[in-house]
């Protein structure tokens, strides 16, 4: 019990983020990606990618922009995608830029809102 109370006292005052995940319905490509807003965050507006829950918990970040670049988890990239599906992720990050970053931002302010902006590759 002491436990949880220290930890309900950390989190007082704490904005809790959570991420989103989007799969092929949503994106038109076979893995799962994560949008989230900013949050706490100290870097620049990114998604997440990772294969199914089928290969473990294997994931990367990806910077949302025009020329988007793999950030974080480079070494896992190679064991979830293969290049085509990479850039097929790419393509999407390209398409769906303006509305991510709104969502990063808290222009778009819930996922529901963002779902039906997002375009498939």
């Amino acid at each position: 019990m002491k436990l949880i109370q220290a930890t309900l006292n950390r989190l007082r005052g704490c904005e809790l983020w959570a991420m989103s995940n989007l799969g092929p319905r949503a994106t038109g490509i076979n893995v799962t990606i994560f949008v989230s807003p900013r949050g706490r965050a100290r870097h620049g507006p990114r998604i997440k990618v990772g294969q199914q829950i089928s290969k473990g918990n294997l994931n990367f970040s990806m910077t949302i922009s025009q020329t988007p670049q793999v950030v974080a988890g480079q070494k896992n990239v190679a064991k979830i995608l293969d290049a085509k599906t990479l850039a097929m992720v790419t393509k999407w990050v390209q398409k769906n830029e303006k509305h991510l970053i709104e969502f990063w931002f808290g222009k778009i302010q819930y996922i529901e809102d963002l779902l039906p902006l997002l375009e498939k590759v």
